[in-house]
This record gives C-alpha cells, sequence and structure tokens, in this order.
C-alpha cells in the first residue's frame, strides 16, 4: 500500500500520539486541524486513512486512534527511511 506524504504525515501524529500515550483527540474543528497541519483536504485524507485501515473512529467518544496495522505500516515506512 502506496501512501502519499500528506497522509504519511498525518499518519505519523497518530502514530505519536499513541507512542506518547495521548489520546489523538483534536479539540477544534476538522478544519482547525487541516490549517494545524497545513493540509489542504484534511477529510479527504482521515477518510482515505480510515478507508486503509490504518485509523479507527471510536463512535461512543467520536475520538480518532491508530490501529493496529497503522501501527505496523508507520513502522514499516520508518525502517525503510
Amino acid at each position: 500500500m502506496a501512501l502519499n506524504t500528506t497522509q504519511i504525515m498525518v499518519l505519523h501524529w497518530f502514530y505519536s500520539c499513541n507512542a506518547k500515550g495521548e489520546p489523538a483527540s483534536y479539540k477544534g474543528s476538522i478544519e482547525h486541524f487541516g490549517q494545524v497541519l497545513k493540509l489542504s483536504d484534511p477529510m479527504t485524507v482521515i477518510k482515505s486513512l480510515l478507508d486503509m485501515g490504518l485509523i479507527s473512529i471510536s463512535k461512543t467518544k467520536f475520538e480518532v486512534s491508530i490501529t493496529k496495522e497503522g501501527i505496523r505500516q508507520y513502522e514499516s515506512l520508518k525502517k525503510k527511511a
């Protein structure tokens, strides 16, 4: 599975939150999330990562987190770098 630079950047953010033991929730709108990470279309990036199974959304808490597959994918990318 090939990821583009923007997807890798967002996956890195979720991975870092997970590594620190912090929830990957963002207090603000999806547009503000995009502004902070300098994304032109944050919803498309998040949807693509959801569709690939690299992140998931808790429907009860509305929190987004990286999945085990997302962690494996990110660690694989780090090894290639």
